[in-house]
């Protein structure tokens, strides 16, 4: 074969790999491995057809989920001396059928090599992932325990044990491990791992995490109390152990009725509570042998976290085991930072009651957008766990313990011993600083400096000292700390340090500049700076800190002006070298206005003026009030307009120039005007005067009626000049006579008055009407007398003849019915003429 047709056949090779690699895709965020590790000595044959069983469950519940938390089925089988080999697929059809195929034989002295089988599991599956163990039997191989652990550390993988009774086994390794994972050992007959594993089917979920777990040698009752927060969908209460019992509570102290069993063994027994509120949760476990319990639940708030030497920028850049002699800083995150209110504390601790250990510390926050909180402390030797509280976005407590127990670990890859990656360093002219960059790590890092990603000749070792460069404001420098395990990179942003300058040419209002506003403007002043580093900016208000301004907001804003905030302000910026300061005076101006004697009723909106209307008597001494205020004060005019003029004309009156002008009342209407004006605009209102006249009446004549019986009269009191200053007041015999509606009916103005269905006896007699004013009055009477009935006389005989004219003549007279003469004003009412002629001859 030539080389030529060697390198092809390579690179068909290499390609096809490449295509399987990219056809399978990667796992989904919180997907994780399901590994079986089963013992396949002949003791578990029984425990195989269950196993089947449950497998079986397991595929088909998984199938259904809508979020399977499953990227892949591991199966690795032990016994002795063989383990494995590992078979991993993605199709749950192929677990089934691998497992149709095991068989079970052997067997005989009971130790076999499980703890080979779990780390080769380990090895390949996923992190946080779900692993089960199957065995009757304890491990031959328990100097591999320490890999494992790493594993489980390395990975945060919970293992549960499922021990089936055979071979007097004490299981003691197993317990060791479940303890150090905070998994469980479940002792149960064959018979029952088909009904383990549906429920391991029902609880598989990305979201499962371990809220509680304790591990007991001997028999007791206990009491746990459960934060509940408002995330958690469901959660199960596990005791494995002799005669186990459980009650719960929900957080009104009540027997939840929502607490089901779901697994009730003599020696394991499980209860679970969906949909739980959220609250102060209270679980009653006991057993009558040593025994663990577990609460686990269900959550979409899940918690990263993990250990570093100096702050790290994000959770990613931390280890998940501690380092071994520093003081780490344990950091956590969570995966949805809108759904926590804050982290509150931490508990490091040991559960062992020979070797015990607990340390509480106040988590603080130091990245509020992922809620990234931090504590320094010091690891404890051996393996401890982790448990952290907190309040979410509802105000009620969670707590979770962290996957499983944690031993610190040697440094090996470079760990750098300062504050961050990242780091802001601000020179002042001329001055030094030295860049530090000491590292951890095994073997000891070698160090290379560079500037600009370039290396600096000739420069190592962990210190590097620079000076300020003026030339240059803004530097970046890095070191690289390097050993066969890896590299860690500090990078120092060092800029020229600046005092702060203004920066004029955005400024809104000149220093030391008044500022002239009407309440009800908006006041914007501001304080454009600049400096290195950025200046801390504080705002005063008449020498008086302005307290419920944030810091550092360059511009001061008030939406609408009150009196209360005209004053001097003041913004400082300051820095470490030094400051500079702005100050502004607020004066608020107000437009003209009066402080008395108006109201909108008097406002003329054509004109826009105010009109007083003020009547007085001739020559009255009157004073015209035109009080007014303003800022600036307002200038007042006064002038004076004739209304009787064609033409309208005012004269400004001399020597008036105050808020009261006196004056001489005329004999008639007159006009005067004040005018105030400031800066702001200009107020004017118009005094209407009229001279009050003694009341004129159109007749002023006495006047005599004769009513009928029965018969409606009106009496008549008009003026020539109507006025509502007139009062008129009616009287009858000297009486005053107040109209009604129904008798005596005064018309709309009250000077006519109609009295209805006349009484000839009651209603004849004297009325009058008396008009009045400031300026006089005036009187009119009337006398109402009963009407009399009127007829002629009889014809007297014709006269003589006059032969001149050829007439003669005879007559007649208005008489009253008793025969006496009618009055002139009552002649009228005898119809015809009184004397009648007709021709005659002599």
């Amino acid at each position: 074969m030539s080389f030529v047709e060697f390198l092809l056949i390579c690179g068909t090779i290499a390609l096809h790999s490449l295509q399987i690699s990219a056809s399978i895709p990667a796992p989904k965020p919180g997907q994780a491995s399901l590994v079986i590790i089963f013992d396949t000595t002949g003791s578990m044959h029984d425990d195989l057809e269950e196993l089947r069983k449950g497998a079986a469950f397991i595929v088909r519940k998984m199938m259904t989920e809508e979020k399977n938390p499953i990227y892949n089925y591991i199966f690795v089988p032990f016994n002795d001396p063989h383990f494995g080999p590992i078979f991993v697929t993605r199709n749950p059809q192929e677990l089934l059928r691998k497992l149709d195929g095991v068989t079970v034989d052997g067997g005989g002295d009971c130790p076999e090599m499980s703890i080979s089988g779990i780390k080769m599991a380990l090895t390949e599956c996923l992190p946080d992932s779900f692993v089960y163990v199957f065995t009757d039997a304890d491990e031959k191989d328990s100097h591999l325990v320490p890999d494992v652990l790493t594993l489980i550390q390395k990975k945060r993988i919970s293992i549960t044990f499922i021990a089936a009774e055979g071979c007097d086994s004490t299981f003691k390794t197993y317990y060791s491990i479940a303890k150090k994972s905070n998994g469980q050992v479940y002792k149960i007959k064959s018979r029952d791992t088909n009904t383990i594993l549906e429920h391991i089917g029902d609880t598989l979920d990305e979201g499962l995490q371990t809220l509680k777990v304790a591990y007991f040698e001997g028999a007791g009752a206990h009491e746990f109390g459960v934060d509940v927060d408002k995330s958690v969908k469901d959660f199960s209460v596990s005791v494995s152990g002799s005669d186990p019992n459980i009650t719960v509570r929900n957080p009104e102290d009540e027997i939840s009725e929502k607490a089901k069993t779901v697994i009730d063994l003599p020696r394991v027994k499980t209860v679970k509570v969906k949909d739980p509120e959220p609250g102060r949760w209270v679980v009653d476990a006991s057993s009558t042998s040593g025994h663990s319990v577990k609460i686990a639940g269900v959550s979409d708030l899940k918690f990263d976290f993990g250990f570093s030497l100096h702050t790290p920028a994000n959770i990613d850049e931390a280890s998940p085991r501690p380092f071994r002699g520093y003081t780490n800083k344990f950091c956590v995150a969570p995966s949805d930072p809108a759904a926590i209110e804050k982290f509150t504390v931490v508990r490091f601790f040991k559960d062992d009651p020979k070797n015990e250990f607990e340390l509480i510390l106040n988590m603080e926050l130091i990245d509020k957008s992922k809620m990234i909180s931090c504590v320094a402390f010091s690891p404890p030797p051996g393996a401890f766990k982790i448990e952290i509280k907190g309040v979410d976005s509802s105000g009620y407590a969670f707590s979770r313990f962290l996957p499983t127990a944690l031993e610190t670990s040697d440094v090996t890859k470079p760990q750098y011993l300062g504050e961050s990656l990242e780091q802001s360093i601000e020179m002042a002219p001329n001055t030094s600083v030295e860049l530090n960059c000491k590292m951890a790590g095994k073997p000891e890092p070698s160090i290379e400096w560079m500037q600009e990603d370039k290396v600096i000749p000739g420069v190592s070792g962990d210190v590097h000292r620079i000076k300020h460069d003026k030339e240059k404001p803004l530097r970046k420098y890095s070191c690289v700390g390097t050993n066969t395990e890896g590299s860690a990179k500090v990078t120092f942003h060092v800029t020229s340090a600046q005092p702060p300058q203004l920066m004029q040419e955005l400024l809104k209002h000149k220093n030391d500049s008044a500022i002239k506003l009407l309440a009800g403007e908006t006041l914007e002043i501001n304080c454009p700076v600049k400096g290195v580093p950025d200046p801390t900016i504080k705002w005063i208000k008449n020498g008086i800190f302005i307290s419920d301004r944030e810091e550092n907001i360059n511009s001061l804003t008030i939406p609408s002006v009150k009196e209360f905030d005209e004053g001097e302000y003041e913004c400082i910026a300051e820095n470490d070298y030094g400051n500079v300061s702005l100050r502004f005076a607020l004066n608020l101006e107000e437009a003209p206005s009066f402080t008395v004697g108006t109201d909108d009723i008097n406002f003329d909106s054509k004109r826009n003026r105010y009109v007083e209307r003020i009547k007085t008597l001739s020559k009255n001494i009157i004073n015209l009030e035109c009080p007014v205020t303003g800022k600036p004060k307002p200038d007042i005019t006064w002038f004076y307009e004739d209304p009787s003029d064609i033409v309208s004309r005012k004269f400004k009156v001399r020597f008036a120039n105050g808020e009261r002008l006196t004056i001489l009342a005329a004999n008639g209407p007159t006009m005067y005007t004040c005018v105030a004006n400031n800066t702001r605009g200009v107020l004017e209102k118009v005094f209407m005067i009229d001279t009050l006249q003694v009341p004129k009446l159109i007749n002023p004549n006495s006047v005599k009626i004769r009513v009928k019986s029965k018969q409606d009269f009106s009496l008549d009191c008009s003026v020539k000049s109507p006025d509502s200053d007139n009062i008129i007041t009616w009287f009858r015999s000297g009486e005053i006579l107040k109209p009604d509606e129904s008798k005596f009916v005064a018309s709309e103005d009250g000077y006519k008055l109609t009295i209805l269905n006349t009484d000839t006896k009651d209603d004849i007699g004297v009325y009058s009407c008396l008009l009045e004013n400031d300026a006089g009055s005036t009187e009119k009477t009337f006398m109402v007398m009963k009407a009399v009935f009127v007829k002629w006389s009889a014809w007297s005989r014709w006269t003589r003849c006059n032969c001149h004219l050829s007439l003669q003549y005879r007559s007649r007279y208005c008489q009253y019915n008793d025969g006496s003469f009618a009055d002139r004003k009552d002649r009228i009412l005898c119809v015809g003429e009184p004397i009648e002629s007709r021709n005659c001859s002599c």
